[in-house]
């Protein structure tokens, strides 16, 4: 073995096994060939825009390692546990596993950065600051391994070490670009994740995820075989970009959501999950974007804000257990192709306020109690939510606890010769029925009579005192009305205007006689 010291070596000889130990190698320009094995235990290696070529293994065990615009190819493993890895707008090429562990830091902070790894890709590291992951690509044709591992104080009351490990951020990017199947494991998913996720495995196994994996920025549109593709969970502002080949940016697996506020219209064709990562999950915020799903939606966790954006699910939609959908504004529309089904813990402010729920199955409010439970309550929509029901086969509609439960507006369109059915007692508050069949409209119980349209003072009657509060509403002289908003939109059409005053004023008139 030769071991190496300082600035001395003969560029382009081929040596056997070669073992920093102290000093600075730096290949200025050249190529250096290795024909066995590399073993750094201190110093440096400075590749420095030259080409070191390693037969065998590279074992490092301290020292530095800086490519410095230049490229380091490993043919065998590269086992790293400890010192430094400075990619440095270089290349990194092993054949072989790459291994991390213990001490070891990883440096990728530039766009050009190159890590390539033609086997298995493992890190275990002690301290969450020694995978410095920041720009530049890893590609990946074997599996994915966070392998964190914890240890416990004497006194088993804590960790020593943190949980996180692989934490990619900026530009970073992943790819798992195999020719046979590959796998991706985390043991501690959310502590670990990627930061953009590009699969373009070749093989007709794809990728396994065989543990949750999360993604912070940007997830990208595969046609390769994904196998678990539900453990895939999107978690903040990211973005599902299109794929290179195709220029398609529909998902076309399941998929897992935490957190997760939209940038675009999305679509994702399978089913979408809400992550179980606490008791009450994350928030998905449509920020005014479009999230098509064209399979089912389960949520038995965390919150969805429709927030003016549009949620369209072509299969069913479940809300279970701690699940909420906020919709406070007229412009929210949840869409369903399927059957609505809730059966929640607690009501949440804001669920049901406003806007618009189109249903084309079965709407089912399902309750279970417990001498624990507080309260009945499960659907309870405000003075401007509006369900329609549009169906083109029949429709069932079932409430568990009817009047604890209950519609506010509900608008019957159904085309089918069957209808609708009300298969158990229905209270609606305002019911529009658009020439459908009802089956069981006996068990529509309607809360309250029209005449309360127009009537804003609550006097019973309506005249030229309401025409006065309501003009006054509209030029902002009155914050508030003395009834419910739901009586000043005359027409129904989810919001006040001036066209809810001149109707009010022709009514007043008689030269109308209902709204």
């Amino acid at each position: 073995m030769m071991m190496v010291y300082l600035y001395f070596f003969n560029p382009g000889i081929a040596y056997s096994d070669v073992e920093i130990a102290g000093g600075v190698l730096d290949l200025g320009h050249h190529l250096l060939v290795i024909e066995g094995n590399l073993i750094i235990t201190g110093g440096s290696l400075d590749i420095r825009n030259g080409e070191l070529l390693v037969k065998g293994k590279v074992d490092q065990s301290g020292g530095k390692i800086d490519l410095n615009y230049g490229t380091l190819t490993v043919e065998g493993d590269f086992l790293q546990s400890s010192g430094e890895m400075n990619v440095n707008r270089g290349k990194l090429k092993i054949k072989g596993n790459y291994e991390i562990s213990n001490n070891s830091e990883i440096i990728m902070k530039n766009d050009k950065d190159y890590v390539y790894v033609e086997g298995d890709f493992e890190i275990n590291l002690n301290d969450s600051t020694q995978a410095r992951l920041e720009a530049g690509i890893m590609e990946i044709k074997g599996d994915f391994i966070d392998n964190k591992k914890t240890n416990y104080d004497t006194d088993r009351q804590g960790y020593i070490h943190e949980l996180e490990n692989f934490t990619a951020t900026g530009t970073h990017r992943v790819i798992l670009s195999g020719e046979e199947k590959q796998t991706v494991s985390f043991n501690y998913p959310g502590y670990s994740y990627f930061n953009i996720l590009e699969i373009t495995n070749s093989s007709e196994e794809g990728v396994e995820f065989l543990t949750e994996a999360y993604v912070i920025k940007e997830l990208v549109a595969t046609s390769s075989k994904i196998e678990n593709s539900k453990n895939i969970v999107i978690n903040g502002q990211v973005v599902i970009s299109e794929e290179a080949k195709t220029g398609e940016s529909n998902w076309k697996y399941d998929l897992s959501i935490y957190h997760w506020k939209l940038q675009r219209d999305q679509t994702i064709e399978g089913n979408v999950y809400e992550c179980e990562e606490n008791v009450y999950g994350g928030i998905i915020d449509l920020n005014n974007k479009t999230l098509n799903i064209h399979g089912n939606l389960i949520q038995e966790k965390g919150t969805i804000n429709v927030n003016n954006g549009e949620l369209r699910i072509q299969g069913n939609y479940e809300m279970s257990s701690f699940a909420g959908i906020i919709m406070t504004n007229d412009k929210d529309y949840v869409y369903v192709g399927g059957n609505f089904e809730i059966n929640l813990n607690k009501i949440m402010p804001g669920q049901f306020d406003a806007g618009i729920m189109e249903i084309k199955g079965d709407f089912i409010v399902n309750k279970q109690v417990s001498d624990y439970t507080d309260a009945l309550e499960n659907f309870t929509p405000g003075r401007r939510h509006r369900v329609i029901l549009s169906g083109e086969k029949k429709q069932t509609v079932h409430f568990d606890y009817p009047g604890d439960s209950y519609f506010n507006i509900l608008e019957i369109t159904n085309s089918s010769a069957e209808g609708v059915e009300m298969a158990t007692k229905v209270y609606v508050r305002r019911l529009i029925n658009k020439g459908s069949n009802i089956i069981n409209p006996e068990n529509i119980i309607l809360m309250e009579e029209e005449k309360a349209k127009g009537d804003l003072d609550g006097d019973g009657s309506i005249d030229s005192l309401d025409v006065t509060i309501l003009k006054r509403y509209l030029l902002r002289k009155l914050t508030t009305l003395p009834v419910d908003e739901y009586c000043a939109d005359v027409n129904d059409d989810g919001s006040i205007d001036s066209l809810d005053l001149t109707l009010l004023k022709r009514y007043v008139l008689r030269k109308i006689d209902k709204f």
